[in-house]
């Protein structure tokens, strides 16, 4: 009677996971395809309401933009979510390292971003020709809005890893519907810097938001997800603000200055921001220690 009741049930569980094999596929596989539309989401919006002109400005400040974010997420897709993965069973310790990603990476993408903002017309004027000027301010807010966006790829993994597919999907579907409807005003009436802005305003409330849906359950701070994105700021943003400041009164210089800002304010800056995370995030400096030797070595 045992091995009928076995036979009798072991198709109905077999349907059941089926069906919730499915269903986690379902919305893990439509939530990365909506981020990867997301992402180019902005440049389909612009080519539709704003000229040609205005897309690619907006295509050419994004890619570039995005190059230091994008070589630590690129890394970080392979890496993270196996470890996330392994800490399954263990959801505090899989919280904490997961806070400590973002907070190392925060306190070494977030300069970086800031400084690609405040230093943007040295970099234009000397790499890139006059034409592409009108980018410069596009690159900037994009650069911020990189700023918040560094905490996308870890965010993603620790929900794929606590198999909370539908939140993902949530969150993702989310954020393109807003965007699309911010997007398409922006685009309608401001052209690309109107889009750029929009995206670093959205991303800058959105990703606080997935980082405390990431958290939640665990006793933490419910500022938390909020501390991760302001702490580094504080850090970096007066540090980048006075690079900015340093490349007015070097302007007047041409050529020289120009050079100066890139090769002598910019790395002095970056190791500055790194340096005062020993007093703003020690638990994190302790990480970054050995990055900013090597650094240092290198200067």
């Amino acid at each position: 009677d045992s091995t009928k009741h076995s036979y009798a049930t072991t198709p109905s569980i077999a349907t059941r996971a089926q069906r919730l094999i499915r269903r986690e596929f379902f919305f893990a596989a439509t939530a990365q395809y909506v981020h990867n539309i997301l992402v180019l989401l902005p440049v389909l919006i612009l080519g539709y309401f704003s000229t040609e002109e205005q897309t690619g400005l907006y295509a050419f400040a994004f890619t570039l933009s995005a190059q230091a974010n994008g070589l630590i997420a690129s890394q970080l897709g392979m890496v993270l979510q196996p470890i996330f993965g392994r800490l399954s069973n263990e959801v505090e310790r899989q919280i904490a390292a997961f806070l400590r990603v973002i907070r190392t990476i925060g306190s070494l993408a977030v300069p970086l971003t800031l400084l690609q903002a405040a230093l943007a017309a040295p970099l234009f004027g000397l790499i890139f020709e006059s034409k592409w000027d009108a980018a410069i301010h596009l690159f900037s807010v994009l650069s911020i809005m990189e700023g918040f966006y560094f905490a996308t790829a870890p965010t993603m993994s620790l929900l794929r890893a606590q198999r909370r597919f539908k939140t993902y999907f949530v969150w993702q579907a989310s954020q393109f519907v807003l965007s699309v409807v911010a997007y398409s005003m922006a685009a309608s009436h401001y052209g690309a810097i109107g889009v750029a802005v929009c995206a670093a305003v959205l991303w800058g409330i959105g990703l606080p938001i997935a980082v405390s849906l990431c958290i939640r359950g665990v006793k933490v701070n419910r500022w938390t997800a909020v501390k991760v994105f302001l702490a580094p700021w504080c850090t970096a943003a007066p540090i980048a603000f006075l690079a900015w400041v340093a490349w007015h009164f070097l302007q007047p210089y041409g050529t020289t200055g120009k050079l100066i800002a890139l090769f002598g304010v910019g790395p002095i800056a970056l190791v500055c921001a790194l340096l005062a995370t020993r007093f703003s995030q020690p638990s994190v400096y302790a990480d970054l220690q050995p990055i900013v030797i090597r650094v240092l070595h290198r200067i």
